[in-house]
């Protein structure tokens, strides 16, 4: 075993940045530019500086709403209420499964076996 540490970074994947994050991510803030063109127009500068400002602050706060929960959590919402499906084996929430109680993966397998290998 090599005693050599790594360090990987957070965003050691990241794409291409705008403004500090990756570009999929500033989705809130491209559309208020857009919107501030078009609302400048009528109500002047306030509206220039005003919307991108607070579009960027919004794209902040939710970067850091979503880094709080798991990758998927979107689906199991919408797949709570029955507005999403999982896989083609579970097309709905209302459909059961019905199945043994065998444990494919062999790691699971292993742990079970230790925890239920209990010697009296």
């Amino acid at each position: 075993m090599s005693s050599k540490t790594f360090h990987i970074p957070k965003w050691g994947g990241a794409e291409s940045a705008f403004l500090g994050v990756e570009f999929k991510d500033t989705y809130i803030l491209i559309l208020s530019i857009f919107v501030a063109l078009v609302a400048g127009k009528v109500w002047g500068t306030g509206a220039y500086l005003g919307i991108p400002l607070a579009g960027y602050f919004a794209n902040k706060q939710y970067i850091q709403w979503r880094d709080q929960r798991l990758p998927g959590f979107i689906r199991v919402e919408l797949y709570k209420y029955g507005l999403a499906k999982y896989s083609k084996g579970f097309r709905s929430q209302r459909e059961a499964f019905s199945g043994d109680a065998r444990i494919i993966n062999p790691g699971s397998a292993r742990i079970v076996a230790r925890l239920t290998d209990v010697e009296e």
